[in-house]
């Protein structure tokens, strides 16, 4: 007979062998995600034209848009209220007069296309319906000059347009403001986030964070900072000279400062990518993947990063204003400095 303690040692190893192997298995963190593949760059590129009457002019800041043949635009600044407001209906771009004043008509963000709003640099919001569009409110507080940039949010319930009040000569001071609209009184309300002397230039909702990221400027100043607002307070990330905004990829907050691209993480900023070598890298991002974003560089054109590189598809002397990407399109705005023309860049993937 065999002793009893020479059989239990291989057991024993054994056991140890296949228990360690179904550990590692259960710490596994699921299927490997597929590689995103490397973005396209065949594109067909348009140049288009804002057409408005001679003696007029217009300067684009807003666009958002449901598909590339439906997509709306807002004019920042233009020369009567009548050139406020276009609409691109997949071959044409048409001025939609509304019957009320969309003076510095800044921001536009929709949830579906019944359901959209522009914003003011003069405090006013105004919605779509899908039928018509409609003067909502003026939230400008009697004797302040409210001035709302734009809107972000990750839903109807969770909705925000932000900006500033400016004081002082020439709006030189600024204090930060955010307005939340309530589903229930149907109405926006004022966010308490402090005495935060700056003016909120950007905002997104990362997904992954489950929170709020908004840049800022000081006219004062002259720094410019990232911020992270989540249940219902702000907290101060960043902050820097450069030139700052933060863009959305696949529900994911990244910043643009200067010509680094940052991330966030464990509660932290970091460098995700570095494009200090391009030549006047200072303008917007967007893109649909790591892989696959567009560069827009004032003086220089159109890039677009693939994982490997960065490459300019078309090349612009015309300096950016603003921009959307669809799965197979992508247009950019611009305009030549003291030349009072919005000029539509439009990108096709080629099709096969």
């Amino acid at each position: 007979m065999k002793n009893i303690k020479t059989l239990f040692l291989p057991f024993t190893f054994l056991t140890s062998i296949l228990f360690s192997l179904l550990y590692l298995g259960s710490c596994d963190d699921g299927p490997t995600e597929p590689e995103i593949e490397p973005g396209r760059r065949d594109y067909t590129w348009e140049v288009d034209t804002l057409n408005v009457p001679f003696g007029e002019y217009t300067s684009s800041y807003g666009i958002w848009g449901t598909s590339p043949n439906n997509i709306w635009m807002t004019a920042g600044r233009s020369s009567s209220n009548q050139y406020r407001l276009f609409h691109f209906n997949g071959t044409s771009w048409k001025n939609i007069e509304v019957g009320f004043s969309l003076l510095d008509a800044w921001g536009i963000f929709g949830f579906n296309e019944n359901n959209i709003w522009i914003c003011t640099g003069s405090g006013q919001i105004s919605r779509y319906n899908g039928l018509n569009w409609e003067p909502f409110a003026d939230y400008t507080p009697k004797g302040e000059v409210l001035a709302l940039h734009g809107f972000s949010g990750s839903s109807i319930s969770e909705f925000y347009s932000f900006g500033a009040y400016l004081e002082g000569p020439y709006r030189s001071r600024s204090k930060a403001i955010l307005l939340k609209y309530n589903v229930q009184t149907n109405n926006w309300e004022f966010v308490d986030i402090g005495d935060t002397k700056t003016v909120f230039s950007s905002m997104t909702y990362d997904s992954y964070e489950k929170c709020f990221f908004i840049t800022s400027y000081n006219p004062q100043g002259g720094y410019q900072n990232i911020y992270k607002f989540q249940d219902r307070t702000i907290t101060n990330l960043y902050e820097s000279t450069e030139e700052t905004k933060v863009f959305n990829m696949e529900k994911r907050a990244y910043f643009m400062v200067g010509k680094k691209i940052l991330k966030y993480k464990n509660n932290s900023l970091f460098i995700w990518k570095d494009f200090s070598e391009l030549e006047g890298f200072a303008g917007p991002i967007l893109g649909r993947n790591e892989k696959d974003f567009f560069t827009a560089t004032f003086g220089v054109g159109i890039g677009h990063y693939n994982g490997e590189d960065n490459k300019i598809l078309f090349e612009t002397d015309l300096w950016f204003s603003s921009h959307i990407i669809f799965k197979e399109e992508v247009l950019f705005v611009c305009y030549r400095p003291y030349i009072k023309e919005d000029i539509i860049i439009h990108g096709k993937l080629k099709s096969y």
